[in-house]
C-alpha cells in the first residue's frame, strides 16, 4: 500500500478498500436497528450512514504520542503508543456513540481503522533507521496478536460484550482478508474491585488498576509473537500502561499501542 509519510503523521483511515466482514449474528443484529432507528453518521449526523467518508478523515491520522505519559512501578520497557486521531468533534462523538448509545455498527468501520492503522505502524518509516526505547522493530515477522484493553465487567454486560473485542475482530477479519497474519488475544480482564475512571487524576488512575488486573493464559499471545495493544481513548495513557506492564510481567511484552483517539494531553 502506498503512503506519504512523515515523522508526525500518515494518512491511514480510508486508504484501505477493507471490504464487511462480521458473522451472520452481527449482521442480523445491524440489520434490525437499521430497521428500527434511521440511520445516521455517528460523526455528523448526516442521514443514510452510520459513518461517513468525511468523519472517517478523523480518525485517518496516525501518529506517535509524543507527551509523557504515566508509568507503573517497575522496569518494563516503554511502548511505543500510536494515536489515529484526537478525542474531539466527529472522532469524539463516534467514539461515544459506540460506547454509551450503544451504536454497535460501529465496531466495523473502527475495526477498519485500526487494521490500517497496524499497516501504518509496521511502515512507519522513522523505524527504518533506529528501534524504539525497548529496543523493539516493529517490522518483525510472525502472526500479529491484537489484544483489546480490558473493560470492567458491569460495562460490558451494559454493552453487550467487550466493545474493544469487537473492534479487534473485525480488525483481524480485514487484515486477514488481505494477507496479514493476524489473531485476536482477548487475554486481559479488570477485576471487580476497578471502579470507573471518569475523573480521575494520573495517579489515582494507576492505583485504580494496580493489582487489578490480569491476564488469562490460555487466552495470551505466545512467546515472542508481536503485539498490538489496541484501545478506544488515550486519556492519562494509565489504563493502555498498565495493561502493557501486566502483560510483560507475564513474557508477554507489547510491541506496540494504538488507539483510535488521544486527549490534547
Amino acid at each position: 500500500m502506498s503512503r506519504e509519510r512523515s515523522s508526525g503523521e500518515v494518512e491511514a483511515g480510508g486508504a484501505r478498500p477493507w471490504h464487511r466482514t462480521g458473522g451472520a449474528v452481527a449482521a442480523a443484529v445491524s440489520g434490525l436497528i437499521d430497521l428500527m432507528l434511521p440511520l445516521r453518521c455517528a460523526g455528523c449526523a448526516h442521514p443514510g450512514v452510520g459513518w461517513c467518508v468525511g468523519c472517517a478523515r478523523e480518525l485517518g491520522g496516525l501518529r506517535k504520542v509524543t507527551r509523557e505519559l504515566p508509568m507503573p512501578p517497575g522496569d518494563a520497557a516503554v511502548p511505543p503508543v500510536f494515536a489515529l486521531g484526537r478525542y474531539r468533534g466527529a472522532a469524539r462523538r463516534a467514539v461515544v456513540s459506540y460506547k454509551v448509545a450503544g451504536r454497535r455498527d460501529l465496531a466495523e468501520p473502527f475495526g477498519f481503522a485500526i487494521a490500517d492503522g497496524l499497516e501504518g505502524i509496521i511502515g512507519w518509516e522513522p523505524l527504518a533507521a533506529a528501534p524504539f526505547e525497548g529496543g523493539t522493530d516493529l517490522d518483525v515477522p510472525g502472526t500479529w496478536h491484537l489484544v483489546p484493553a480490558p473493560s470492567r465487567a458491569i460495562n460490558s454486560r451494559r454493552r453487550g460484550g467487550a466493545h474493544m473485542t469487537r473492534v479487534a475482530d473485525r480488525a483481524a477479519a480485514a487484515l486477514a482478508e488481505h494477507g496479514r497474519a493476524v489473531a485476536v488475544a482477548d487475554c486481559l480482564v479488570a477485576g471487580s474491585g476497578t471502579r470507573d475512571s471518569v475523573g480521575l487524576a494520573p495517579p489515582e488512575r494507576l492505583r485504580n488498576l494496580a493489582g487489578r488486573l490480569s491476564v488469562l493464559p490460555r487466552r495470551s499471545p505466545p512467546a515472542g509473537a508481536p503485539v498490538l495493544l489496541i484501545d478506544d481513548v488515550l486519556t492519562t495513557g494509565a489504563t493502555v500502561l498498565s495493561s502493557a506492564h501486566v502483560l510483560a510481567r507475564h513474557g508477554i511484552p507489547v510491541t506496540a499501542v494504538l488507539v483510535l483517539t488521544a486527549t490534547a494531553g
